[in-house]
């Protein structure tokens, strides 16, 4: 139980990581354009489109990684051995 625990821990961990770590990203960018044009709205729509467009890539490139073998562990098929039924004998009393 304590692993199911832990292990809930880590991935909530991670996934504010990740979550803090975008929203960083975002900022950068749209103050990034605002700083170079001079235009907070330029600034936005950048940051906006640079979102949009990195999701589309990331979900083009899992799609072509899906498709490639490199690193990939070989999953052999093992023929699963039959379990035998033991027959029930049923004795009869005198």
């Amino acid at each position: 139980m304590k692993k199911q625990k832990r292990w809930v821990k880590n991935r909530l961990r991670y996934v504010f990581k990740t979550f803090t770590y975008k929203t960083i990203s975002i900022a950068i960018t749209i103050l990034a354009g605002w700083l170079l044009t001079g235009s907070p709205a330029i600034g936005l729509s950048l940051g906006l489109v640079e979102v949009t467009v990195k999701l589309f890539i990331y979900y083009l490139h899992e799609e072509v990684w899906s498709k490639i073998d490199f690193g990939k562990q070989i999953k052999i098929k093992s023929k699963k051995k039959k379990k035998k039924k033991k027959k029930r004998v049923k004795v009869l009393k005198d």
